[in-house]
Parts: C-alpha cells; structure tokens; sequence
C-alpha cells in the first residue's frame, strides 16, 4: 500500500508525531525478530545468535550499548511476541487498520517499549497516516466511479484490503454514526464535512469526530481553528466525552466496532447539546453572541 511520503514533516501535533515513531519502532524490531527467526528457526536465550542480532539491529538504525542489553531487550520482544502469537494465532502484528488490529499492537508496544500510558486510541491517528491510500482509494471508487482495478493498482492496495475495507464502511453506512455527525457538524459549523472523514472513519473503525481530528493534524484537512489557540480564548463553552467514559466503551466486549463508534458519538452529541444550551444562556444573559464552543481538546481543523 502506498504511503504518504515525508509524513513526518507533515504532522501538526506532538502527540500523534510520538505515537507514529512508537508505532514505526515497534515495526522495525518486528522486522528483527521475524529475519531472525526466519533464519536461524531458534528460540531461547541460550541459543541467541549474538552477531546476527547485532547485525539486525545495527541494520534496523535501533543502538543497543551492550551484549547484555540485546538479550535482555531482544529476549523480552520474543516472549511478548510468543504471548500474543498463542492468544491470536490468526492476527496478523502489524496490521492496525482495525479496532482489533490497533489493540494488539497497542499491547505489544505497551510491553515491549515499557510505556504504560500507551492505549489503542494512540494508534487511531497512526492508522490514519498507514492507511491514507486505502480510504482515498474507496472514496473515488464510491464517489468519483473510477475503475477498481485501476485505482487499486495507483494505490498499490490488494483486492484483501480493499474488500475489507468496503465492507467495514458498509456497516458505518449502516449504523447511523455517520448522520449524529453530520448533524452536529452542520449546526456546529454551518456546512457539511468533508467526505473524506467518513471514508476514513467507515474503513478503519474510527468515530468520524476522532477521523476529522487526525486527518486535521496530517494537514489532510484545514481550516481555521487551533488547539492553542481555543485554549487561550476565553469566551468558548467547551464540549468533550470523558476520555474514561470512551476508554470503557471500547473495551466493552459486548459491543461490535460499529456499536462503540455510534455509542460514543451519541455522547459527543448529547455533550455537544448541552454546551450548546450554556452558550445560548450565556449570551442571552450578556445580550451578546461572543460565545461559542469548542471541543475541550481543541478544534485542530475544519473538514
């Protein structure tokens, strides 16, 4: 699959520019222990072929100081790698364009880089960027009717991916998630949003609110509007569902991916409403209409 060149210097936001190196260390150790394995079939410290992992890794760009080091960091990485392998033999590790997919790796970076704050949400933005010919490519198939079979060829996609990805935006078709945000978006900002968000958000299990976001912070979308700047404006009511309440959401195994995205949406809306009743008292009272509202984490762009 085509990815978007020089993505670097096109992420506005620190966070997500964290959570894509994480992710893009993760896939180069990865790449390590698949080579190594691949190669010498061994598993096992007392076996470790200590030049070839050397070699792998000086390969790869990733400094290890020491002999002791590599074995101990690449001894960790197999057994996280072997732990999640018998949980999900099926699962592919590098795949995050999926809910599922985003939770696995979410996990293997969790343990094998040591950072405990890590979660699945940090890789929604990343499966944006990864991603980012997979939704282009169904948008003009849907929208524009070009040839499948070309388009699949420009964005150098398989048949796999493509069908997946069509049949996961089905069911977001399906689901309503995309009309809640429409509607909001329009009484919000006066227009309809970007189609783009909802090709993006259907094909990779993403809310369209978090799809706009990180499709904001890749440049993919502009418009007025910073996170700083909303931070510093004080005449804005601000609307925001709890990062815990959308945590435990997700994590509801009860729940299809399309369950959780429409469940959390309705929520933004519900907030959105609420906000919206503040800032009419508020300049009701001040006979005046310099209050607004803005989401509490900050607007990052306009679709």
């Amino acid at each position: 699959m085509k990815k978007i060149k020089n993505i670097k210097e096109r992420i506005t936001d620190d966070d997500v520019l964290i959570a894509y190196g994480k992710y893009r260390r993760y896939l180069l150790e990865l790449g390590i222990y698949e080579e190594y394995h691949k190669d010498n079939r061994l598993s096992g410290l007392d076996k470790m072929n200590i030049l070839k992992l050397a070699s792998l890794y000086k390969k790869s760009g990733i400094v290890v100081k020491s002999k002791n080091e590599l074995e101990t960091r690449f001894g960790a990485f197999c057994s996280t790698m072997e732990t999640i392998k018998q949980k999900n033999p099926e699962a592919s590790l590098r795949d995050i364009s999926t809910q599922e997919g985003r939770n696995l790796v979410s996990d293997a970076i969790y343990e094998t880089q040591k950072d405990k704050r890590f979660k699945s949400a940090d890789l929604e933005p990343v499966a944006i960027i990864e991603n980012f010919a997979l939704y282009v490519a169904l948008e003009q198939v849907k929208e524009n009717g070009k040839d499948k079979n070309s388009v699949l060829k420009q964005y150098e996609i398989t048949e796999e991916e493509f069908k997946r990805a069509e049949e996961s935006y089905k069911k977001y078709e399906q689901s309503g998630t995309a009309k809640i945000y429409d509607d909001m978006f329009r009484r919000n900002q006066g227009e309809t949003p970007n189609k783009i968000v909802h090709y993006a958000a259907g094909a990779l299990e993403i809310r369209p609110s978090e799809a706009r976001r990180d499709l904001s912070a890749i440049q993919v979308l502009k418009g007025k509007g910073t996170k700083n700047r909303f931070k510093e404006d004080s005449c804005i009511v601000v609307y925001s569902v709890s990062q815990m309440v959308i945590d435990n959401i997700m994590r509801d195994p009860q729940l299809t991916p399309e369950e959780k995205n429409k469940k959390i949406s309705e929520l933004e809306l519900a907030e959105y409403e609420r906000a919206l009743k503040n800032v009419e008292e508020a300049n009701r009272k001040q006979n005046t209409n310099r209050y607004r509202i803005a989401r509490e984490d900050g607007e990052r762009g306009i679709g």
